[in-house]
């Protein structure tokens, strides 16, 4: 299936925005980094736990195979020169900071626009589909700031009710939540309760842009062998260093300290558990998170899948986005 063309015939008037998405380990980061440099693009990061400093290792910012030093990499706030590729995105909020799919998405289409304007490609990638959906106006948001206040009352409610409170002020926000997510519960009833708050600026989505939206993967199998690969390659260069070093800087209690992979290695560090075992803690998570990856994105039907271990796979990327 071509990739959909909101604004005229790709074959005609190549996309100047091209979207890439997968699950981790899925070589997105690495598909950009070659197609910019061939382009002459820039990357948009749409992850949201890369947007927080000092988490680097651990989030993926370094591609596999390259140890993050040296002259090809140039760390600044929001900007990253990669092998001589501007990646943005990067390290706009310290962990614990709010820093909403909202924000992200107007921070985001503000700086696609000044890309676009100065006649550069870009190319967003990211493995957090809600922010995808919201850049491309799948998902409309109202921008509403928590209410920390009521937030706190809720969380001492039982998700079961919860979740009958959430149905009852809002049927479809009940049936399009994840049952299973009580945090998510939670912030959608807090929404529902505090409506008249909201912000009502709209976002200046992609809906009448001319993009494209690929989307790469490979057999689980395959994509369980690379991270697993990914995170011994981290797990002895700097991981664990890391995270000490954001436990160091009176980060341990954020919510970012106590997600994906850094959790269990601050479990690690304070000898909780032992070194085999918390890494295989990491895998089982990591395997889990890239089949929630891939749920979510399968509901889009306008992605075109492409199998990055199928034969001739760069050039079919190229012949998608060229």
């Amino acid at each position: 299936m071509a990739p959909r063309a909101l604004n005229g015939d790709l074959g005609k008037n190549p996309a100047k925005i091209c979207i890439i998405v997968g699950p981790t380990c899925s070589g997105k980061t690495s598909a950009a980094l070659r197609l910019s440099k061939k382009l002459g693009g820039e990357i948009v990061s749409a992850d949201s736990r890369q947007v927080f400093k000092f988490m680097d290792i651990g989030t993926g910012k370094i591609p596999m195979g390259h140890t993050g030093r040296g002259p090809e990499f140039v760390r600044g706030a929001g900007k990253w020169l990669v092998d001589g590729v501007p990646v943005w995105g990067y390290d706009l909020a310290v962990p614990g900071d709010y820093f909403s799919a909202y924000d992200w998405a107007k921070w985001a289409l503000s700086k696609i626009a000044e890309i676009t304007k100065r006649g550069k490609r870009v190319f967003v990638v990211g493995g957090t589909g809600f922010y995808i959906d919201v850049l491309a106006g799948r998902r409309v948001l109202a921008g509403q700031k928590p209410d920390f206040a009521v937030r706190k009352s809720l969380e001492s409610m039982p998700t079961k009710n919860l979740l009958t409170w959430l149905t009852s002020l809002n049927l479809a926000a009940g049936k399009r939540v994840d049952k299973n997510n009580r945090r998510r519960i939670v912030r959608e009833l807090e929404k529902e309760l505090t409506k008249e708050k909201a912000r009502t600026t709209p976002l200046p989505y992609l809906r009448k842009e001319n993009f494209a939206l690929v989307g790469l993967t490979a057999d689980k199998p395959i994509l369980y062998a690379r991270v697993d690969a990914w995170l011994n390659e981290i797990w002895q260069n700097g991981l664990v260093e890391e995270t000490a070093k954001l436990i160091a800087l009176g980060f341990a209690d954020t919510q970012q300290l106590n997600g994906l992979i850094y959790k269990t290695t601050k479990d690690y560090i304070q000898k909780n558990v032992g070194d085999a075992a918390a890494k295989e803690r990491i895998k089982f998570d990591l395997h889990a998170y890239i089949r929630r990856q891939l749920t979510w994105f399968n509901q889009n039907d306008a992605i075109s899948w492409l199998d990055t271990n199928a034969q001739n796979f760069g050039e079919k990327l190229e012949n998608l986005v060229l």
